[in-house]
């Protein structure tokens, strides 16, 4: 049975999805109730399984990489089936995985950098489970538009795009902590990032504005 949600609920659902690192006494001010109530709202959704993370949107296309697809149509054998998923799911290039029932039984997008490195990944999947795959297709991404899910708050949404306009922007090792701890828990606040990233408080928090204004 689908949870039911009442309205303060989904406005949180709304807020956090636009930016999960709203201080708690701003969300609690937009929802009309007090940080307590808030921080209790948001617990309860952790443990239902409705929130299942914090990610932070970023443009990989400003590192230098771009994104592509290739689609795989499949033989019924469960077990090889299973090996290949499991093995996809292992690449750290992948960074989206579908499974459906349809023209194409599998998508999986790549963060890549160059035609050659697609092609090669393509071709030693092909080799690899030739008695498994069927067919496959490339779709190279150009452009990605994203926006909050409206159905939940009748609020304006402000889309999120992303493109294939490469800068290749140069990150130090202190800029690339701060990102993959902002992935891994975008509410993680600036103290818990400072001491993961050795740095101070004050340094991460020039960084992260520096980042988002790039």
């Amino acid at each position: 049975m689908p949870i039911k949600l009442d309205n303060v609920d989904k406005r949180i659902l709304f807020e956090l999805e636009k930016n999960a690192r709203i201080p708690d006494v701003k969300l609690a001010r937009i929802v009309g109730k007090s940080k307590d109530a808030v921080r209790y709202r948001i617990k309860k959704l952790e443990d239902s399984k409705i929130i299942l993370g914090y990610k932070t949107w970023i443009d990989m296309a400003k590192l230098g990489y771009r994104a592509a697809t290739i689609y795989l149509k499949i033989l019924n054998l469960p077990e090889k089936k299973k090996k290949l998923i499991e093995e996809i799911k292992k690449d750290k290039k992948v960074y989206w995985l579908g499974v459906a029932e349809g023209a194409w039984n599998i998508g999986i997008s790549y963060f890549v950098q160059s035609n050659d490195e697609l092609f090669q990944i393509k071709n030693n999947l092909l080799s690899k489970y030739k008695d498994l795959i069927v067919e496959s297709d490339i779709a190279n991404i150009v452009e990605v538009s994203v926006h909050e899910k409206i159905f939940l708050a009748k609020e304006n949404s402000s889309l999120v795009t992303f493109t294939e306009e490469s800068e290749k922007i140069i990150l130090d090792k202190i800029d690339k902590k701060i990102l993959r701890e902002l992935y891994s828990n975008s509410r993680a606040n600036l103290a818990f990032i400072a001491e993961k990233c050795n740095a101070s408080v004050d340094v991460v928090r020039n960084r992260v504005k520096k980042l988002e204004k790039k």
